[in-house]
């Protein structure tokens, strides 16, 4: 169902849906516990309770019209601006010198659109079954079954972007009156208006464009290569490991199965499966093609084209 990055001839390629697989190990349990400590840190943070005199009682508050940030015990004021870009600088460049070291770990297991798009295949997950089910039901024309399955998975979807956009808000108000006034109608208009448009973001970014965001929108994947050296760890396809170990019929995604692209531009077209896969730190070498094709007679047996397998889709 998928074509290779040499294959495709326009500008911009139509859609075409990707399906991943179930899979466990210590990296899907390593993805899942991030996934969860982030969510739990972003959609408790606005309710969990902080005593103040001159401020409502909530620990993460941003408070415009009294030009501060409140966290926790600390208050930041337009002049402490400079600490801030400081703080961010450091991160950007722990950033690089992580991607140069492991490659595209931030993309598999930290990025915001990593971890929503993961929660939304969870949900597509639990409502319309394993990779093959949901195969089946694309494939299927649209009757009862299609109707409720997918309809019932867009709903959670639309449901989900609305929280997510719903607690964006919570942090800039009391997020109980907030909620409140929400619900009443008695809110600001600009609540209403950044509700809604973070709600048809985010289910269009998780749900409807997750190959797009990564391939055509995201400005990270697109300078990504520079930060690559020869001994960078990123994930290569062996057909001759995986053929002379898998056997038949279990195939790896022809995504990652490209050629005759330079590393630039694998660096950018793999971008589109951050939501997916994980780098991980066996089986997985330097950009240096050659270098794995002079590895690949030497560990041929079924558990490692499995973990192979396992890493490419991100368990």
């Amino acid at each position: 169902m998928q074509t290779g990055l040499e294959e495709q001839l326009g500008l911009y390629q139509k859609r075409i849906p990707i399906f991943t697989r179930s899979v466990k190990g210590r990296f899907r349990r390593f993805k899942t516990t991030v996934l969860v400590l982030a969510y739990t840190i972003y959609f408790l943070l606005p309710w969990l309770p902080w005593s103040r005199l001159d401020a409502p009682s909530q620990a993460v508050l941003f408070d415009l019209p009294g030009r501060r940030f409140l966290i926790f015990g600390l208050t930041v004021y337009p002049q402490n601006v400079v600490w801030l870009a400081l703080l961010l600088f450091i991160a950007a460049i722990f950033l690089f010198f992580v991607t140069g070291l492991v490659g595209r770990a931030f993309c598999g297991y930290f990025c915001f659109q990593t971890l929503w798009t993961d929660f939304f295949i969870w949900i597509e997950h639990k409502i319309q079954g394993k990779r093959p089910a949901r195969v089946r039901l694309y494939r299927q024309p649209w009757n009862r079954e299609k109707l409720l399955k997918v309809g019932g998975t867009h709903v959670l979807w639309l449901l989900a972007s609305f929280w997510t956009g719903l607690t964006f808000v919570a942090y800039y108000a009391y997020a109980p009156q907030l909620v409140l006034d929400f619900v009443t109608g008695q809110a600001a208009a600009v609540a209403y208006f950044t509700v809604g448009i973070l709600t048809l973001t985010t289910y269009a970014a998780a749900g409807l464009m997750r190959e797009q965001i990564c391939t055509y929108v995201c400005p990270y994947g697109r300078f990504q290569s520079v930060m690559y050296e020869p001994e960078t760890l990123a994930v290569h396809y062996d057909a001759k490991r995986a053929t002379r170990s898998m056997g038949a019929p279990a195939r790896v995604p022809a995504s990652v199965r490209w050629p005759s692209v330079t590393k630039r531009d694998w660096v950018i077209a793999s971008t589109v499966d951050c939501a997916y896969r994980s780098v991980r730190p066996a089986s997985i070498s330097g950009t240096d093609s050659s270098t794995n094709a002079s590895r690949a007679g030497s560990a041929s047996t079924p558990a490692t084209a499995s973990w192979i397998l396992s890493a490419i889709r991100g368990g």
